[in-house]
């Protein structure tokens, strides 16, 4: 693939004449920089030493046989707060994890409830993120929704259920109203 070589290509540039060019980043292509990273379709050229120091993964990864199989994901919506914690987490970076996870606490109203708990739970977020937001779903006026119990899973769906039963009814029973007979149910 043909390579571009100004740092301050335009994005546009990247497809001419039925060819896919890689530009470099204009900031973060480093001279002496020793490790490439490759998103969409832009190179980033830095230096290993900080990922190195700042993470016990790329220490692993820099000695086994094949570094580039731990890095599957960095295409995908690279530039979302999703991949910079799943990332981060991933290589075992916690300043830039905890970065991450205060940028999305930040933005949450732009996050459906359900998406930020499973967010949360897959990247082992800290408990004080996850007990709100259950605290959420549990209090409030509808149960999870059929997607909702998709993206949850069948066994944390249960565990919302029955954690909202108890909410509601005193001493954990709920009887049925007055009004509703067996035949109704």
């Amino acid at each position: 693939m043909p390579m571009h070589h100004s740092p301050s290509a335009s994005p546009t540039r990247r497809r001419q004449h039925g060819l896919n060019y890689i530009v470099h980043h204009q900031k973060y292509y480093l001279p002496g920089g020793d490790l490439y990273v490759l998103i969409n379709g832009v190179m980033f050229k830095i230096h290993s030493y900080f990922f190195n120091r700042e993470s016990t993964f790329f220490v692993d990864v820099s000695t086994s046989a094949d570094p580039t199989a731990a890095t599957d994901e960095e295409g995908e919506k690279a530039r979302s707060w999703f991949s910079i914690l799943k990332l981060a987490h991933r290589w075992d970076f916690p300043v830039v994890k905890d970065f991450a996870l205060r940028e999305l606490k930040r933005r949450e109203t732009e996050i459906p409830l359900v998406t930020r708990i499973k967010l949360y739970q897959d990247n082992e977020a800290p408990p004080e993120y996850l007990v709100t937001l259950f605290s959420q779903l549990c209090s409030r006026e509808f149960g999870p929704t059929d997607e909702e119990t998709v993206e949850l899973g069948l066994e944390q769906t249960c565990r919302v259920w029955r954690a909202r039963e108890m909410l509601r009814s005193p001493g954990g029973s709920s009887p049925l109203p007055s009004i509703v007979t067996q035949k109704d149910t």
